[in-house]
This record gives C-alpha cells, sequence and structure tokens, in this order.
C-alpha cells in the first residue's frame, strides 16, 4: 500500500529538520517536541518557514508563524499542508 501524501509530507520533513539538527541522534517523529527539545531555534525556524513555503508552494502569513504551528511535525503538518491547495 502506497504512503498518503501528509505521511510522506511528514517523512521528508522531519529528515530535513533533522538534516538542520545533525546534533540530534534520536529519531524525530512527527509528535517530537521541537523547540523543547532544543532541535529547533529561533534561527532554524527561518529555515523552516522557508522549506516549508518552497515544499508547499504557499506563503506563510507572519501571524501563522506561532510556537502552536511550529512545535513538532505533525502541528506544521496540521497547519500548512493542505492537499487541494499543494502540488504533489
Amino acid at each position: 500500500m502506497a504512503r498518503a501524501p501528509s505521511q510522506q509530507f511528514q517523512r521528508d520533513l522531519a529528515c530535513f529538520v533533522q538534516a538542520l539538527a545533525p546534533e540530534y541522534t534520536r529519531r524525530i517523529s512527527g509528535a517530537t517536541r521541537l523547540f523543547e527539545s532544543g532541535i529547533v531555534d529561533s534561527y532554524k525556524v527561518l529555515e523552516l518557514i522557508s522549506y516549508l513555503e518552497t515544499a508547499l508552494r504557499i506563503r506563510i502569513p507572519d501571524e501563522s508563524v506561532t510556537l502552536e504551528n511550529f512545535r513538532s511535525i505533525r502541528a506544521m503538518t496540521n497547519a500548512f499542508w493542505k492537499p487541494d491547495e499543494s502540488i504533489r
């Protein structure tokens, strides 16, 4: 059975986050708290925004850049991945 597109997106996003923090040796799951774990900081979130905007072909408005929306892979997927708005 093929992966659902959102699952593939989450996997790709987790790989990107892992590349942002190669010193973090544990696997990053959909629920890993990125800021609380020290994986993402205020500089790395800018790279995440750029990645999301490019991968999803969207513009993330400033008011959507919140801890709640960037707390985890799952939170980013729920906030920004819209299958009808993104080209897969």
